[in-house]
């Protein structure tokens, strides 16, 4: 996960080796830790962006999933966003995402969990 500011700046990088499932289902449990983060960030007005359409479009249009295996994820990140003044969620292409992605290249290679520093990301 990869927090940014209104500037688009990031402020704060995280990573959680999850449990083997399928990438559909990596990239809901990723919503997920992305929205636990920032309200323990104290954050309350976010935009939850993901390269993931079939993740992001049901939690944009607030229904359930045509993919009944990421169904009770949706629905908790659903319940968690009254916790927000605003929040929002944005479909991403995966280049507009690149930060993100390359976090999770990194923590492959690194196999770390928890808070990355933005200076000096190192193993």
């Amino acid at each position: 996960m990869v927090g940014r500011d209104n500037h688009g700046r990031v402020v704060l990088a995280w990573t959680d080796i999850l449990d083997s499932g399928s990438p559909l289902w990596g990239e809901a449990k990723a919503a997920y830790a992305a929205v636990n983060k920032a309200i323990d960030a104290g954050f309350k007005k976010v935009i939850i962006e993901g390269d993931a359409w079939n993740v992001i479009e049901p939690l944009k249009d607030k229904k359930s999933s045509s993919e009944w295996t990421i169904d009770v994820i949706l629905q908790n990140i659903l319940a968690l966003c009254s916790l927000f003044d605003d929040v929002s969620f944005s479909f991403v292409k995966r280049k507009g995402n690149s930060s993100a992605h390359l976090l999770a290249l990194w923590v492959a290679f690194c196999n770390n969990s928890g808070p990355v520093s933005i200076s000096n990301p190192s193993c």
